[in-house]
């Protein structure tokens, strides 16, 4: 169900006044949902990045963070709705890896990238109903952290499955259950009524142990661990802090939550958010043909200019050129060169 109706922009708008109305309702659809604020508190981390520069985040207690005291984290859904196996990549990933790159060169500060293979079985059943078989897990697996470690090569990239031992050792003691039922807010936004069970609670604390117990293990010593993901994974963010504090941790845990590019139809009023959530048809994968493309970006326009507005390679020049034409096609040659270049990432 859509969350949000978004206005339709007069004929006559200028391509820089549509993408403003878009991305302003976009956010605030994104907040409303998640329970988070519309404007981003200021942060060390996001300084002169595309993500401050053009509001494209929303932000969880991100004050204390800095490039000195903190351990970046973020992840990689390991298997979208209908999955391409041959390319599970898609445009939405290749922006999100270009925007983590944009703040590690200006931050240096260090990054753990988890791919949960050995616990995305049981996600996928309980967040969609549907069995995913393994070797789908692990084609996909092997084929992002190809492409993650090709644009993100100072990047500890780790699967769940190489740490799981030494995690399920410093849990081993806990009460899971109680802890379980701490689990407020669940994957997707979903906000739980007093006793109410959900099937992501187990998900969501164990993705937050894994949070809160990988900087360890991985022998980084930051205090502070923000995670880089899509806003949804507040609920993950509040769940790693129900692990520290079980596990006597001093860490702070908050989101940098990312705007996620939705699918192509969303605007049209009947997509979702989250592009991986998505049918095949509704997202774009970096192997599709450059015919097959420009196809999918001429039918919707208003994808076409939020797209470019959140990828960092599009430069300010091109952005000030594109905005300003009332030719809804116009920077279709822009994003089709970006895709060619995601594309020599692929492994």
């Amino acid at each position: 169900m859509k969350m949000y109706e978004f206005d339709s922009a007069p004929p006559e708008s200028t391509n820089n006044e549509i993408t403003a109305g878009l991305i302003k309702q976009l956010r605030k659809a994104n907040a409303s949902r998640y329970g988070l604020k519309e404007r981003m508190p200021r942060t060390y981390l996001l300084e002169d990045t595309t993500l401050q520069r053009r509001k494209l985040c929303l932000g969880y207690n991100t004050s204390h963070a800095r490039p000195d005291n903190t351990v970046l984290f973020t992840g990689q859904c390991i298997v979208k709705s209908e999955e391409d196996t041959e390319c599970p990549v898609t445009l939405e990933d290749a922006i999100e890896c270009e925007t983590l790159r944009e703040i590690l060169n200006k931050t240096k500060v260090p990054v753990i990238c988890m791919y949960p293979d050995s616990t995305y079985e049981s996600f996928a059943e309980a967040w969609s109903g549907k069995k995913v078989d393994r070797r789908t897990i692990d084609v996909a697996a092997e084929k992002y952290m190809a492409f993650r470690r090709n644009v993100l090569p100072d990047v500890t990239h780790v699967r769940t499955s190489e740490v799981d031992d030494e995690v399920r050792k410093h849990i081993g003691q806990l009460d899971l259950k109680r802890l379980t039922g701490r689990i407020r807010r669940v994957y997707g936004g979903m906000v739980l009524r007093e006793n109410e069970a959900h099937a992501l609670q187990n998900t969501v604390l164990e993705y937050g142990f894994y949070a809160a117990l990988l900087p360890d293990i991985m022998s980084f010593n930051g205090e502070h661990v923000v995670t880089f993901a899509e806003p949804d994974e507040i609920c993950s963010v509040k769940a790693a802090g129900i692990a520290g504090s079980e596990l006597y941790s001093i860490r702070k845990f908050s989101l940098i939550g990312q705007i996620a590019l939705p699918s192509l139809d969303y605007f049209c009023g009947h997509g979702r958010i989250r592009m991986y959530s998505t049918a095949r048809d509704q997202r774009i994968h970096l192997n599709e043909t450059d015919t097959a493309i420009r196809a999918k970006l001429e039918k919707d326009t208003d994808f076409l200019l939020v797209a470019l507005y959140m990828s960092p390679l599009t430069s300010e020049d091109e952005l000030a050129q594109i905005g300003k034409s009332m030719d809804r096609k116009a920077g279709i040659d822009v994003m089709v060169e970006q895709v060619r270049k995601f594309r020599t990432y692929l492994g």
